[in-house]
Parts: structure tokens; C-alpha cells; sequence
């Protein structure tokens, strides 16, 4: 068996671990973390829960049997370990010693079987995600997943799913904070107004919900966190706020001015063009991280002009991506021409390879192809992504310096994304990307017939054939081995460049501690003490 344990301490010393008031000597608890969110949540039905602020209130409330840690590999997280079989056709889940629900009841194999088969694999809910679960997704409409047959609780605290083919996939989707398959007691079903009273297992249970006021969550005094180190959205949860108040807040002016008032703890997702004023801001924590979205160029391959790969050959090589790296972030990120994150364990060696800047080779291969200054067009927005239309200045300049002669057209960006990056209809795009969080996922977003859907940009039948045979692979190196065949083939086609890695900013007062924001663009709230030497609570 290949097995995979989550590295604590024994249950003897659960208790200590568990209470947040003491921890490493230092007293940590405390009353009230104030957060604003934008809007209300859709609802707290974890079928919908893709708006992002049921995002943030679920992912508080409830555990999915494993997560991701930061470098996007998968810990146990409602499950203490976990084991797969020879053949990766066989997964079982030991749940977490301790477990309960905020009810009061006891975590059980047969809570995790309901919750699947009775809820979110159940056909008439309707869950967006089930078709990563039931054998129907494909690479060409990226919903590619696995086929589970059969779920079994084989004891009180072991449950088992069995897959009809190996899928390397499959912990992957059960740990996507998009889309995480949270384990709730059956409670939330029977009440008369469903999933207003989401009972979970994790570190807050809900309270109450004022609409277009505030969501209430309270720290779970029975929750027995995971002996792991806390990591990404693994690892020990440690509940020091005593209560989460999610203050709805849609006017951001007014976040703002709360946070820096001290009347809010934390702004989520600070803008580039807030981030300037913030960082100069007394008793303003700036807190910044490197995600596994990207921005890239696109090239469409079918283009009569941009069809010859000399012409695409001598634009990587035009294109300075450190210098756009870092005058895109002000030197806070460096470039990354693998569609994978730099944040990924997968991301090696042969992912760090990129096109050397080399104006010489890119006017060569300029004149091999016989061009003969036909106008490239560039397309971008800055009604909604300024950064594309930066981009796209920056990348024109670039090309012009080779003797390329580079357009940019600015368009609305539902222009942008709707009439050209959907129908195939540019030559380049300054365009950015949602990454995934398994790399085969991010190639699957590229690869694939232009004929079946116009927004593929790498058109090859022997790219698609390896992400799919891929996900069959149960040995980590020989995945390496095709992830960093696909990265090397994609820069020698060059489809499109990817450039460098979003970022994403959260603000708090400078008196919080312990505060952490995925790669994922979530923010974990589980961890957070305030320094009593700084603002009072």
C-alpha cells in the first residue's frame, strides 16, 4: 500500500494542543476578529458554496477529508491519514480522532457516506461538482476528475471509495477549496430552513446571519485540531478569536476608512490601485502573496502570420518577462513562464526554464520567415484588468524594439473576453489566467482541438493524449517527468507565454499575528491572535 499519514503528535496530548488559550506559553485567545466582506453569501449550501464569501464562511465551519497544503500537495485534514492502493483504484480514510460536529455528535464513516451519496453525488441536487466524481468530466471541457463506484464505511472511523480506474486527480478535486465536498451531519438537512444552520466540524460554527449586516461564527470549544503543523488549509486549526464577526460591508470606501479606524481587523483583496495609500498607512499590515493565477500573453496559432513558429519564436525572445515581472509588482514577484505556480511541488528545475531574452535571435528568425512589418494586434482591457493594458504597453514596446510592428487596441473587457478570447479572433492577447490547483488541470486549460472550442491554445493531439494518459500515473516522478515534457514542448510551440504569477493582498491592523493567505486567493482566519501590546481588542 502507498500510504500517506499526517505527521503529529499521539491523542494523549489532543487536549493541550486543543486549547488555544495557552499555546507555546504565549495567551492567544481572545474576544472579536472583524472582517468585512463585500456582499452577502449566495447561501451556505455547500453545493453552491463557489461565491466567495460562502467560500469563507464554510471553509471556517466545515472540513473536506483532506486539504491543500501552501506548496498545493495534499494533507489530511477531516481524516487523520489516508491510504491508497497498489492499483489507485482504492482510497481509505481514517477520520480525525476527536471529531465531532458542532452538535455535539461524533464524526463517523457513516456521516462521510451521507453526506456523498445522499447529498453530493445525488443527481437532483444538482452540485456543479459532481461530474469530477461520477466518471462524466473530460479534458476538453476541463472538468476532468474521477469515477468513483462505490463508497463504504467499513468501520466507525474508516470509510473507503473505490474508483473504476486510477485518477491522480481525485484527492486533488476533493481538496479544491472551489468546490470542496465538506462533510456536514445530516442536521443541516432535516431543519426547516436548510443549510441556514450549516452543522460542520470545524474550528467556528455559525451563530447567526443578519443579511446585508453581518454573519456571526463562534469558536467551537470541542474542536480537536489536527496534530499536523497548520499549513495552507491543513494542519492544526487553532481557534484563537472567540467569536468571527463577517461584518457586509459593500461600499469598499467605507472597509477602508473602518480599517484604518480600527473598527474592522482585516480588508480582503486589496487592489493595486489601493495598495499604494494602504502601505503607507500607520497601523496597516500589508500582506502579500504569490498565487497560482498568472497573466500571459496569448498567441493564436492560426493566424496566417502568427501560424509560422518562427514568428512566435522570435516573440518569446523579444519579450523581457523579468523586467516585466518586476515592474508589474514593483519588484515583489519574478517571472514564471510555467503555466504551473511557483508555488507547486511540482514546480522543479525544468519548470524554471524559460525563452532567453535575445533581440539578436528574435530579428534572425524575423527575417527567416520573410516577415515584412504587417501590424500584430494586441488586445487588452483596463476597465476591468488594468494590468492587461500595462501588459500590453509594455509587450508592444517590446516587439517594436525587434521590428515588430505591434498594435495595441484597447476594447471593454467583455469585448475582450466575449467576441475575441472565446471565438479564437486575435493575434495577441495580454490576458490572464485562473490557475488550477493540480498542474494537469492548468495544461488542460490550454490543450485541446480548436475546433471543439475556439479558446484552446495548444492545438495538439499528442499534448492531449499525454494529460490524459497522464492522470492515470500513480508515481510522482514519472508525473514530474510529463509535467516537465509538457512545460519544454509548450516553450518550443510557443502557444502562449505565461509571465508571472498574480498577486494577491490582504490588509489587516498591525496588531494581528499569525495571519496567512493561500496561493489559492483564500484567506485563513484559524491561526489569528492580536498583540496586546498593540491595539486593544
Amino acid at each position: 500500500m502507498i500510504r500517506t499519514i499526517a505527521k503529529g503528535f499521539c491523542f494523549s496530548i489532543f487536549a493541550l494542543i486543543a486549547s488555544p488559550a495557552s499555546f507555546a506559553g504565549v495567551d492567544r485567545q481572545f474576544d472579536t476578529l472583524r472582517v468585512a466582506i463585500g456582499a452577502d453569501p449566495v447561501g451556505l449550501d455547500p453545493a453552491l458554496h463557489f461565491h466567495a464569501p460562502g467560500k469563507l464562511v464554510l471553509q471556517h465551519i466545515g472540513e473536506a477529508l483532506v486539504a491543500h497544503r501552501d506548496d498545493m500537495s495534499i494533507a489530511p485534514m477531516l481524516a487523520e491519514s489516508f491510504e491508497v492502493s497498489d492499483d489507485g483504484r482504492t482510497y481509505t480514510f481514517q477520520i480525525r480522532k476527536g471529531a465531532r460536529f458542532h452538535n455535539g455528535d461524533a464524526v463517523t464513516a457513516n456521516d462521510v457516506v451521507y453526506a456523498f451519496q445522499d447529498y453530493y453525488l445525488n443527481p437532483d441536487v444538482n452540485w456543479e461538482c459532481r461530474i469530477y466524481y461520477d466518471g462524466s468530466g473530460s479534458v476538453i471541457d476541463r472538468s476532468n476528475g474521477a469515477h468513483v463506484t462505490a463508497i463504504e464505511a467499513t468501520a466507525t472511523d474508516t470509510v473507503v471509495f473505490r474508483l473504476k480506474e486510477p485518477s491522480n486527480l481525485f484527492l486533488a478535486r476533493m481538496a479544491d477549496v472551489s468546490c470542496a465536498p465538506l462533510i456536514f451531519h445530516r442536521d443541516s438537512l432535516d431543519s426547516t430552513t436548510p443549510w441556514q444552520t450549516f452543522v460542520g466540524s470545524g474550528p467556528y460554527q455559525f451563530v447567526h446571519w443578519k443579511k446585508g449586516e453581518e454573519i456571526l461564527l463562534r469558536r467551537f470549544v470541542d474542536y480537536v485540531p489536527s496534530a499536523d503543523k497548520r499549513d495552507g488549509y491543513s494542519g492544526a486549526k487553532h481557534a484563537y478569536a472567540n467569536e468571527l464577526v463577517l461584518r457586509i460591508m459593500q461600499d469598499r470606501s467605507a472597509q477602508l476608512a473602518a480599517l484604518r479606524d480600527g473598527d474592522i481587523d482585516i480588508v480582503l483583496d486589496v487592489q493595486a490601485k489601493e495598495y499604494g495609500d494602504l502601505a503607507v498607512t500607520d497601523a496597516i499590515r500589508l500582506h502579500t502573496t504569490s498565487t497560482i493565477n498568472f497573466w500571459n500573453l496569448l498567441l493564436q496559432t492560426e493566424d496566417p502570420l502568427l501560424s509560422d513558429i518562427r514568428i512566435r519564436r522570435a516573440m518569446a525572445h523579444a519579450i523581457d518577462v523579468d523586467y516585466l515581472a518586476a515592474v508589474m509588482t514593483d519588484g515583489r514577484q519574478v517571472s514564471n513562464a510555467s503555466v504551473i505556480s511557483s508555488n507547486s511541488e511540482f514546480y522543479s528545475e525544468s519548470q524554471r526554464i524559460s525563452h532567453a531574452l535575445d533581440p539578436a535571435k528574435s530579428r534572425k528568425l524575423l527575417l527567416e520567415a520573410g516577415y515584412d512589418g504587417q501590424p500584430v494586434e494586441i488586445v487588452a482591457n483596463r476597465d476591468t484588468f488594468p494590468e492587461m493594458a500595462q501588459i500590453g504597453v509594455l509587450v508592444r514596446s517590446m516587439l517594436r524594439a525587434v521590428g515588430i510592428n505591434a498594435v495595441l487596441n484597447i476594447m471593454p473587457w467583455d469585448e475582450q473576453l466575449n467576441a475575441r478570447y472565446q471565438t479564437g479572433k486575435f493575434q495577441l492577447q495580454a490576458f490572464g489566467q485562473g490557475g488550477r490547483n493540480h498542474p494537469l488541470l492548468v495544461f488542460g486549460k490550454f490543450i485541446g482541438p480548436k475546433a471543439e472550442k475556439a479558446r484552446f491554445q495548444w492545438d495538439d493531439d499528442e499534448a492531449l493524449a499525454t494529460v490524459r494518459a497522464a492522470q492515470r500515473l500513480q508515481d510522482p516522478a514519472e508525473l514530474q517527468s510529463v509535467l516537465d515534457d509538457l512545460h519544454l514542448r509548450m516553450l518550443d510551440e510557443v502557444p502562449t507565454l505565461a509571465l508571472f504569477n498574480f498577486e494577491y493582498h490582504d490588509a489587516t491592523r498591525d496588531n494581528l499575528q499569525g495571519f496567512h493567505t493561500t496561493p489559492f486567493m483564500r484567506t485563513t482566519l484559524w491561526g489569528v491572535w492580536k498583540d496586546p501590546l498593540s491595539d486593544a481588542d
